[in-house]
């Protein structure tokens, strides 16, 4: 959406087909449909389009974009290389070659990389990309950082920033943004932020839920391997890693990965944080519980809370010292449940924060 809006090939305002009435836009003989809860309505905009996850949309949104264009610009947000962070073995992820001709297959590649699929991305890669965005389209390189010491009078600690990087322009990623702060006000996220917007000035969204392809295993067959396998002291060998594949025998015919970027600023605070959690295939299933908004939007928001210095969870629902319902999952409130998250701090940084 940003490549499209900062090449001036689309306008937030623009209406799409959703094929709703069609139950998904058919591509030659290729039919993409919809998750649970699309829109019914037979057109919608390009920024109700972001804010749902209207597959349809995007894959129109998407044809427009000229192929060596989408590539590179998905390249210049670090897709398809090596971040280069020194985080242990890393991977250059997937991200698909043009052909000879300088395209993809238009209703395969071109239209399921619109769409997010047919990439191979780590959390690492998606998180900078996604960073960049939301940041206003300047490219800075991720740190990690292994503790916060706070100095005897209390002063605090400043980070010399690195020279950044311009990939995508200022206008598109605030209308990005604007789409994001729609999804997680009436879209994909709104069940996510619903209880906590007093808190917060502003909060922005967007969801992910992605099926995993048949050559991938499914995480819990994969764990109850491993387990088995160091119970007998060995790891697993490459003809079990092997077998792995495609497998499907935990009881889920279909497995997902389920993500969440959530932006928020609390209340009175000039300070924005994002957090990005990814989640692999949550044992708990029916018909909406592994969508990114159930699966990892809940303990998003908590980590996004407690790192802004607010409680983990809104001050009615300590009061009442009750469990609370965010996006279908039930969470407790409890002190005694979160001893990590509602500990006494003498570290004057924090109340800062608040």
């Amino acid at each position: 959406m940003a490549t499209a809006l900062d090449q001036g090939l689309v306008q937030p305002d623009d209406m799409f087909t959703t094929f709703a009435a069609q139950g998904g836009i058919r591509l030659g003989s290729r039919h993409i449909s919809e998750a649970r809860g699309a829109p019914t309505e037979p057109e919608v905009s390009a920024r109700v389009a972001l804010s749902r996850s209207v597959n349809a949309v995007m894959v129109q949104i998407g044809a427009r974009v000229p192929a060596p264009v989408l590539r590179a610009s998905l390249h210049r947000l670090g897709l398809g290389q090596r971040p280069g962070v020194g985080l242990g073995p890393e991977s250059r992820g997937y991200l698909p070659p043009l052909d000879a001709k300088g395209s993809w297959s238009p209703h395969f590649t071109h239209a399921s990389v619109s769409m997010g699929h047919e990439m191979s991305v780590s959390m690492w890669q998606m998180a900078s990309a996604l960073a960049t965005v939301v940041r206003g389209g300047e490219q800075l390189p991720l740190r990690l950082v292994r503790a916060i010491r706070q100095g005897p009078q209390g002063e605090g600690i400043g980070f010399v920033a690195p020279e950044g990087e311009r990939v995508l322009g200022e206008k598109a990623c605030a209308q990005v943004r604007s789409m994001m702060e729609m999804g997680a006000r009436e879209g994909t996220g709104r069940t996510v932020t619903q209880d906590h917007r007093a808190d917060f000035d502003l909060l922005l969204s967007k969801t992910g839920t992605a099926e995993r392809v048949s050559t991938e295993g499914c995480p819990h067959d994969e764990h109850r391997a491993l387990a088995r396998a160091a119970a007998e002291g060995r790891s697993l060998t490459p003809a079990e890693r092997a077998g792995l594949r495609g497998s499907r025998n935990s009881g889920h015919r279909n497995c997902y990965t389920a993500s969440i970027c959530l932006v928020g600023r609390a209340k009175g605070s000039e300070r924005e944080l994002m957090t990005f959690i990814v989640v692999e295939d949550a044992s708990a299933r029916s018909a909406f519980s592994h969508f990114g908004s159930r699966v990892a939007g809940p303990p998003a928001m908590r980590v996004l809370r407690v790192a802004l210095g607010l409680s983990p969870e809104t001050i009615g629902a300590q009061a009442a010292g009750v469990g609370v319902r965010s996006g279908g999952v039930e969470v407790r409130s409890d002190p005694s449940e979160y001893p990590a998250l509602y500990a006494a701090s003498d570290q004057a940084w924090k109340g800062a924060l608040r």
